[in-house]
């Protein structure tokens, strides 16, 4: 629960954004007949998420720029910004207290197939060194959302091709998640990190393959929010 008056809950708004990104894909699945998000642009899976916060307490904004983001939360280093900061970018996601200063940066990756660390690298980086820039930050946790998929490659063995597919998004997924437990070790301040994943959906065509939704999240372990055991797959 809320500690403060009038303060959404921060394992809800978790709760929230794993929610929108899960019907995202499942609305693409129905109103495609059956194809996968990662045939959509990012930004439809970007907007299902804002769409599930706006049942939250606090504004959400899209495309935020992460140095101007950063000044306005107070997370901002001594001397000059390093490159790893990623200052010139931009969040895809930011939601805001009712104050109106950021409480959660949240970065997204559509369409997810194998494991080339350089995709999540940046984002890691960006995400947890948001988190450690100032103890006097108002950013409360960061999260960064994914779709992955599987192909069948024999598919005249479905059967067994669900299985394989399933699979390699557990391995995959974990993956991403033994890169973002090394990304919290080496942050001079102590993070939190915390993984879920929504289960395996097969597609009714074979070309489609199977999917899954992902999210991990990051927070700073000396005022960590309530994260929740397991989320509702909706």
């Amino acid at each position: 629960m809320s500690s403060k008056k009038g303060m959404e809950a921060a394992d809800r708004i978790i709760s929230q954004i794993f929610a929108g990104a899960l019907r995202s894909a499942k609305v693409f699945d129905r109103a495609t007949g059956g194809c996968r998000l990662s045939d959509a642009s990012e930004h439809f899976l970007t907007g299902g998420i804002f769409e599930a916060l706006s049942k939250c307490k606090g504004a959400t904004h899209l495309e935020v720029p992460v140095a101007a983001c950063r000044e306005e939360a107070g997370a901002i280093r001594c001397g000059k910004p390093s490159k790893r900061d990623r200052m010139q970018g931009r969040y895809d996601l930011v939601h805001y207290w009712a104050n109106e200063r950021p409480r959660v940066a949240i970065e997204v990756k559509n369409g997810v197939r194998v494991m080339n660390t350089a995709l999540f690298r940046g984002d890691f980086e960006r995400l947890t060194r948001t988190l450690t820039a100032s103890t006097d930050s108002s950013y409360q946790f960061c999260a960064f959302v994914f779709f992955a998929t599987a192909d069948y490659k024999q598919k005249s063995l479905l059967s067994a091709e669900k299985k394989l597919a399933k699979e390699k998004l557990e391995v995959l997924t974990s993956r991403i998640n033994d890169l973002a437990s090394e990304f919290v070790q080496s942050r001079s301040r102590p993070l939190l990190r915390r993984t879920y994943t929504s289960k395996t959906f097969y597609s009714q065509f074979p070309d489609e393959g199977a999917w899954k939704i992902g999210m991990v999240l990051f927070a700073d372990a000396r005022a960590a929010p309530s994260f929740p055991k397991k989320l509702i797959e909706g």
